[in-house]
């Protein structure tokens, strides 16, 4: 607990984070916000205004402060939000032409060629004047959107519409992940809609940068490394992972190594140890040490600015800076101060949405666990063997980092790495040798002869590397799949964990009291989840596939109805469900629709013609012909599944029907009489799927 008091910072972080929070979902207004910073302000007035403070109600004062940062948090969030401007290309109507500045280089998407822009200028009836805000643009089968790069401007004729939610539960949200970067707005654009502006880039600190990471890139090139061996080394050296391909990230991923491939504080911190020890010979005085501060201060933000500036590195260039900054003033920094203090300046300083970054939250995560962690698991074991001794500090760092980020990467992910500890043995080594075999081939990048030969062996390095991780993946349980936990059991994790490793150092009765609370509470949630599972019936209308495909699940059993023609997509969208819901994936029945038995049951599911009728709920086949033999007033259709036209036979035919979904309510005209005396309950699947609940 020492080390916590010793940390200002962390005491005002989770009050600036949680205004943060509720800024971003919208979950306190104005005044209510306001009343909150009147509040705290009121606090810290009527605790100094006394000549002699009462130190006693000095936890009053603490509060009005977690109040004030609060709004903090909540006001800065607020005021970065460029949407409440009236001049937000959004708050505009019946424009002609926008001029808008290329943020980053076109990426491949579905067959397109994405790019996020910031939108300058609006020309109306030949008036220009400025306007705020972010959009993606898309280009589809245009080759002149190839040679767009960082700091080009456009001129190109629309309106950026909003980017839409997802269309199926459990299917990955770009709209929630495009908002953490402040672009709500998408628009597509095709030949004749977009002119290339001949306008000079302005020159600033990140073109520069920019240029100079694609001049390294064609380094690696002109050293004889392609395919996924340069991809590798571009990500481990210069943060550039845009042509790593599917397969190789999931081999990572499945090998808990993915870290490797993003720039982060391992990146940094190899970096700033190789710096650090070239510079050693400038501590021969205060000038020279000073001079030293500066070269490795402006040596890790370039690296971070060359990198992309993603939040991982924001945060390690951030905390080495405080580290560096702090022992310079002879001080001794504490790790938990600097990581908070780093986390504040980057919020103040970027933007407050970094928060929501899963790669930031990871980072922090990370370092905070082995700060915490690793000197109480390396304690466990001593080791004379100098060679097993760093592999054991190793397993170690390891550990504490896992330990630290395993909730909340299943929380986010849904799986967990089983082999970590051998990966991490394997991986970190290699990918260390290779990040300084990168560097090096940089440095040498003048002399050809010597970067190619050098680019063969740095090449045989990368592929070992990746072959490491694809050996990890095949191993038998490497992955554990399909695991759900929410955000209260991610928190009862935590507290668990935290209450464990205090009681072991403290020996805290109270510390065993909070700890076996939050074991009971998380047992209790579990079975209470699984509880409510075992009484659930839903029925999903996947959106994204051209013919029927639905998913039935009662309780534990999971039925995947789907055509041969969709069954790909179909099984993606069952599987994104599924594991979004935590249900088995092991346990679903797939029954195809295109060949399914006349007249028989399968699984408690009855096939009737080209009918399926699961317990009393009907569901028509849209894309076969209706048969009037199969459907009888004798059936009690609770759930039907009905086009235009078979919505008017049901009519004719009087079926009783409590609930009706339709695929399309534009199709039908509900002013015609005979759809009057409707008093079914009517669902639309136009707008996409639906989860119907039985």
């Amino acid at each position: 607990m020492n080390s916590l008091s010793s940390a200002p910072f962390i005491r005002i972080l989770p009050a600036f984070c949680i205004g943060i929070v509720c800024s971003f979902y919208n979950a306190v207004n104005y005044s209510f916000a306001l009343f909150i910073f009147l509040t705290g302000i009121l606090g810290i007035l009527i605790f100094f205004s006394k000549h002699k403070p009462n130190y006693s109600y000095r936890c009053y004062t603490g509060i009005s402060l977690q109040f004030i940062f609060f709004i903090l948090g909540f006001g800065l969030t607020e005021i970065k939000d460029e949407r409440h401007s009236l001049k937000h290309f959004s708050n505009i109507e019946n424009s002609n032409y926008f001029i808008a500045r290329i943020e980053d280089t076109p990426k491949g998407h579905n067959g397109k060629l994405r790019v996020s822009a910031t939108l300058l200028s609006l020309i109306k009836n030949n008036i220009i004047s400025s306007v705020k805000g972010k959009s993606y643009f898309y280009f589809k089968n245009d080759s002149n959107a190839n040679f767009l790069e960082s700091g080009d401007q456009i001129i190109f004729k629309g309106l950026p519409s909003l980017i839409q939610p997802p269309l199926n539960p459990g299917q990955f949200d770009f709209k929630y992940r495009s908002s953490i970067h402040r672009i709500y707005h998408q628009i597509n654009l095709s030949k004749n809609q977009w002119i290339k502006l001949p306008i000079g880039k302005k020159t600033d600190l990140k073109s520069i940068a920019v240029k100079l990471r694609n001049t390294f890139l064609s380094s690696y090139k002109k050293a004889g490394l392609q395919g996924q061996e340069y991809a590798v080394l571009s990500a481990l050296v210069l943060g550039y992972d845009d042509e790593i391909d599917n397969e190789t990230m999931k081999a990572f991923s499945a090998s808990g190594t993915l870290h490797v491939l993003s720039v982060s504080g391992m990146h940094v911190g190899i970096i700033f140890t190789a710096l650090s020890a070239m510079l050693v010979f400038l501590n021969r005085n205060k000038y020279t040490r000073l001079l030293r501060l500066f070269i490795l201060l402006g040596a890790l933000w370039f690296y971070a600015l060359l990198t992309g500036l993603s939040p991982s590195v924001i945060r390690s260039a951030m905390m080495f800076s405080f580290i560096l900054i702090g022992k310079s003033l002879n001080r001794s920094s504490n790790i938990y101060n600097s990581l908070a203090l780093s986390a504040l300046f980057i919020f103040i300083l970027f933007d407050p949405l970094m928060l929501l970054e899963v790669g930031l939250q990871l980072s922090f995560l990370a370092v905070a666990g082995i700060a915490f962690l690793y000197p109480k698991i390396y304690q466990i074991l001593f080791i004379k063997n100098l060679l097993l001794e760093k592999v054991w500090k190793l397993i170690a760092v390891s550990i504490a980092a896992q330990a630290a980020t395993f909730a909340l990467s299943i929380y986010y992910f849904h799986q967990f790495p089983n082999y970590f500890i051998p990966a991490n043995l394997i991986i970190i080594p290699i990918s260390t040798i290779a990040i300084f075999a990168g560097i090096l081939l940089l440095l040498i990048n003048p002399f050809p002869s010597i970067c190619i030969k050098a680019g063969v062996i740095i090449k045989q390095l990368i592929y070992f590397l990746n072959a490491s991780a694809v050996f990890i993946q095949d191993l038998p349980g490497s992955v554990w799949e399909g695991v759900s936990i929410s955000m209260i059991n991610l928190l009862n994790i935590y507290i668990i964990l935290f209450a464990l490793v205090y009681f072991f150092e403290t020996k805290s009765i109270k510390m065993m009291y909070l700890f076996l609370i939050s074991c009971c509470t998380l047992l209790f949630s579990f079975a209470f989840q699984n509880y409510i599972r075992f009484k659930e019936k839903d029925l999903i209308v996947f959106s994204n596939t051209f013919s029927l495909s639905f998913q039935l699940n009662n309780g534990f059993n999971t039925f995947l109805f789907y055509h041969s023609s969709d069954s790909i997509q179909s099984f993606r969208n069952s599987s994104n469900y599924c594991i979004s819901k935590g249900l088995n994936l092991a346990d679903r029945k797939f029954i195809n629709l295109d060949s399914i038995p006349e007249n028989e049951t399968i699984n408690n599911v009855f096939f009737l013609g080209k009918y399926i009728l699961i317990e009393n709920y009907l569901i028509l086949d849209l894309t076969k012909q209706i048969k009037s033999d199969f459907i009888t007033e004798k059936v009690l259709v609770n759930l039907t599944y009905v086009n235009k036209y078979t919505f008017k036979y049901l009519l004719n035919k009087k079926i009783n029907t409590e609930e009706l979904v339709i695929r399309n309510t534009n199709d039908i005209d509900f002013t015609k009489s005979e759809f009057k005396n409707i008093s079914s309950k009517i669902y639309s699947l136009s707008n996409g799927s639906r989860i119907i609940k039985l």
